[in-house]
């Protein structure tokens, strides 16, 4: 589903697109997040980096019809691994939002002053322990400075929810099993809101349909983890 040259796929992967966006409509679900795509062989990162941004974009206007809120997770060996080319993607697809793991620009030895503009864009956010060079740590052994980290992103209407992370990342592609008393990762979600918009509506038959009234923002679904505002964002604990 992510962007794609070959000029068949463009129409085809925003088809599959819409229908995730039904599916996230149907389970409530405030946002949607997907992998911003890649460089391409046959083409330069420029080419690579701006047809990501333009298809990115339509999706990100389709995702807005419905109200649900669209990110991408940048990510090692995406076409947006650095702070510069996320921050560009940004700039090139104004209403595309960010899940923001700062341990992709970290392992590669970004410094937090370079990534912290990017806390702007963020929808959704992932906490773990990360380091120059390795991608997962123990938090005994991370270098991030995540109190740092999670009043930035309060500045931005972020809020704390806690949940407990099964794996381990050995650098190398694959995982393997940890077990963790305490949560060890703490994922951050906005309580910013879509204004009302003008979309699709869900059919009686289950497929969707075009709406010509105004579709107010109090009819979307609400965050079903709003019970858990309270949660401290500086406790994410874990392997210390």
């Amino acid at each position: 589903m992510a962007p794609n040259p070959d000029p068949a796929e463009p129409q085809h992967g925003l088809s599959l697109f819409e229908d995730m966006l039904e599916l996230t409509v149907r389970l409530g679900a405030p946002g949607l997040t997907m992998v911003p795509g890649i460089d391409w062989l046959h083409e330069t990162h420029e080419e690579s980096l701006m047809r990501a941004a333009a298809e990115l974009g339509r999706r990100a206007s389709a995702a807005r019809e419905w109200g649900v809120r669209f990110s991408v997770e940048p990510h090692v060996g995406s076409v947006c691994r650095t702070p510069e080319d996320i921050a560009r993607l940004c700039e090139l697809a104004p209403d595309l939002e960010l899940t923001l793991d700062y341990t992709h620009c970290a392992s590669q030895g970004f410094t937090e002053q370079e990534i912290k503009p990017l806390l702007a864009h963020a929808r959704h956010a992932h906490v773990r322990g990360g380091a120059d060079g390795r991608l997962q740590t123990a938090l005994r052994e991370n270098t991030i400075d995540y109190e740092r980290v999670i009043d930035e992103l309060r500045k931005h209407g972020m809020r704390a929810i806690c949940n407990s992370s099964t794996y381990g990342w050995n650098g190398e592609g694959s995982t393997r099993s940890t077990s963790f008393q305490r949560p060890s990762c703490c994922v951050i979600d906005s309580e910013r809101h879509l204004p009302a918009s003008r979309g699709p509506t869900l059919s009686s038959g289950g497929r969707s349909r075009r709406s010509t009234r105004q579709r107010s923002s109090s009819r979307l679904p609400r965050n079903r983890y709003s019970r858990r505002d309270r949660l401290d964002p500086r406790v994410i604990g874990g392997d210390r």
